[in-house]
C-alpha cells in the first residue's frame, strides 16, 4: 500500500524520499486530493524509441 504525504511533508522529507521509494511509491496530496506520485526509477516504465524515431 503506498504511503501518502502532503506537499508540505514531501518537501520537508525530500532528501529522505529516495530511501522510502525503495519499498513502495509515495502519493503526494494537495488539499487532501492526490496530485502526483513519486516512485523509484526501477519501478518507472519509460517509453522506448521505435526504429522510426517515434515513441511507443
Amino acid at each position: 500500500m503506498p504511503k501518502y504525504l502532503t506537499i508540505t511533508e514531501a518537501r520537508r522529507q525530500l532528501l529522505d524520499l529516495p530511501d522510502e521509494l525503495k519499498d513502495e511509491p509515495v502519493i503526494i496530496t494537495k488539499h487532501g486530493k492526490p496530485v502526483m506520485a513519486a516512485l523509484s526509477f526501477e519501478q518507472c516504465q519509460l517509453p522506448t524509441p521505435t526504429d522510426s524515431g517515434g515513441m511507443v
